[in-house]
């Protein structure tokens, strides 16, 4: 594939228009299309700058296949979101530079990268996340969904967060990887509620679809927490909790008139 050919491919797995790659690299949007149409090609001093705006390496942008003989192993499927995390928190590592070593931050801590055209992550120890839906048109409309403002208010309800708690602890800390099922009168004893306490506080979590309902055997209502979907609600409090509680942040400030625009502030 040719070096026009891959500025488009990368540009556009950027989510860049031409003119906003020719704004990182000061150059018109006019001549980002001469050089994706084969018109013309970049000055040879501006083919570092491309693949570094493009965040790809040189032998990307042109096209080179390196041979990878040292595969990196496969990790199984238990160890694999930590692996992931670890790959996610290298990958800045190596994006930032040298410098940059979370041995050196403060514990618990996060870093925030707010990006102007293309998303925010959020990385740490704990969790991290990428929205690249962050800034997008519209996006804002979210808050205004009365849908999503009934699972809030059902998932600060008390007993819903008793009751998740007891399914979590039930469910998670067990090796059994099966979902766990629940009847009435386990949760009722479990949580110290009467019946229909309990009743109404299933109806709430099952509102947030995480139980599946099924008759037994001897005709009793059970309720499936499903293990696929309870990590949502997990992770929805695990970013109230970033959001409320002294942990150490840092966003990540850029400096586009410099190569490496990865410098660190601390938030709180």
């Amino acid at each position: 594939m040719s070096i026009s050919k891959n500025i488009t491919k990368y540009r556009k797995q950027k989510g860049y228009t031409q003119e906003q790659l020719g704004n990182l690299l000061g150059v018109t949007n006019q001549s980002v299309s001469k050089w994706e149409s084969a018109v013309s090609m970049p000055d040879v001093m501006m083919i570092p700058k491309i693949a570094n705006a493009l965040g790809i390496t040189l032998e990307e942008l042109y096209g080179i296949e390196k041979c990878c003989t040292n595969k990196s192993p496969k990790v199984t499927a238990d160890h694999f979101p930590m692996e992931a995390n670890k790959k996610l928190i290298e990958y800045f590592r190596e994006q930032s530079g040298e410098d940059f070593h979370t041995n050196e931050l403060e514990d618990p801590w996060s870093l925030i990268c707010v990006s102007d055209i293309s998303g925010a992550a959020h990385i740490s120890n704990g969790l991290s996340f990428i929205n690249t839906d962050y800034k997008a048109p519209q996006s804002e409309r979210i808050f205004n969904n009365d849908e999503f403002a009934l699972a809030m208010k059902n998932l600060s309800d008390r007993k819903v967060r008793t009751v998740l708690a007891y399914m979590y602890q039930a469910s998670f800390c067990e090796k059994d990887t099966s979902c766990k099922s629940f009847s009435l009168y386990d949760i009722s004893t479990a949580c110290n509620l009467d019946i229909d306490e309990a009743l109404d506080t299933m109806k709430k979590i099952l509102d947030l679809k995480l139980l599946e309902p099924f008759v037994n055997d001897d005709n009793i209502t059970e309720y499936l927490f499903r293990k696929s979907r309870a990590f949502y609600a997990l992770t929805a409090f695990k970013i109230i909790e970033i959001m409320t509680q002294e942990t150490i942040c840092y966003e990540v400030v850029r400096d586009t008139s410099v190569i490496n625009d990865y410098a660190f502030e601390k938030l709180w």
